[in-house]
């Protein structure tokens, strides 16, 4: 199985089998033609380079650390009424620093991934906040009112 992927001398020795070429779909030759007609067909890329540059855009900056945490909590506690979904929503328009690297599918995919992956954290993270900040609310009520029955029973005992 080792052998099945590399290049053996014998690969190499001309045989009377013809070789035969995979031809292109009927789609991928109206694109292609579509491209040459419009004059959008791709360039070669740049002289002793192998690949075309492209300037991916940068992500949100300043929604998640220490200061959007202690911002996200303080909102939350003046306003019962903000949920993380709505927070979600106003989402910082400030990027980072575009990054340029070479345009192929393997670069794109990467890029692709990054930004679910960052996606997925940042409403993992204010979804958690959201719910911790409201489980400390309903905590901090259960120990007001325990308090309260307590600070009751003491003074009915005191009375009594």
């Amino acid at each position: 199985a080792l052998f099945d992927t590399t290049v053996q001398p014998a690969d190499l020795v001309p045989t009377e089998e013809d070789v035969i070429a995979r031809r292109k779909t009927l789609m991928t030759l109206m694109k292609e033609y579509e491209k040459s007609q419009t004059g959008s067909a791709s360039e070669p890329p740049p002289e002793g380079k192998a690949f075309h540059r492209r300037t991916w855009k940068g992500m949100r900056n300043k929604e998640v650390g220490a200061v959007s945490l202690f911002a996200m909590v303080q909102r939350l506690e003046e306003d019962a009424g903000v949920t993380g979904k709505g927070m979600l929503a106003e989402a910082s328009e400030e990027l980072t620093e575009e990054e340029e690297s070479n345009d192929t599918a393997n670069h794109a995919a990467v890029i692709r991934m990054r930004d679910r992956a960052y996606n997925q954290y940042r409403s993992h993270f204010v979804l958690q906040t959201e719910k911790l900040v409201r489980e400390y609310k309903s905590v901090l009520r259960e120990e007001q009112r325990w308090r309260s029955n307590w600070n009751t029973l003491v003074q009915s005992l005191q009375d009594s």
